[in-house]
């Protein structure tokens, strides 16, 4: 039987929210101050409480997909790249038995 984690409940608007936020946006850890100990938390929404991004990240991620088109621009013959992909489909991965 799992273990079920410990839940805190806190407002959507209070400080450390804003912190988590911030934290699982970065990817980075929290430094929480107990006083007479520090703790590092890793933080990542569950799937059950993920919520649908604000409007900063949603402008954040087209802007990076925007700054990304067509980086590959004369770099790789797409054609060309397109053909070998389907032909590397084609070829068995497996080795003959003998």
């Amino acid at each position: 039987m799992a273990s079920e984690h410990p839940t805190i409940q806190i407002s959507p608007e209070s400080e450390l929210s804003h912190v988590l936020r911030r934290a699982v946006a970065a990817r980075s850890t929290v430094r929480v101050d107990a006083g007479d100990t520090q703790y590092e938390l890793d933080v990542h929404p569950t799937r059950a409480t993920a919520q649908t991004p604000d409007r900063e990240q949603v402008a954040r991620t087209i802007a990076g997909i925007r700054k990304a088109a067509g980086g590959w621009k004369h770099l790789v013959d797409a054609e060309q790249l397109t053909a070998e992909l389907y032909e590397r489909r084609r070829m068995t991965r497996r080795l003959p038995i003998d």
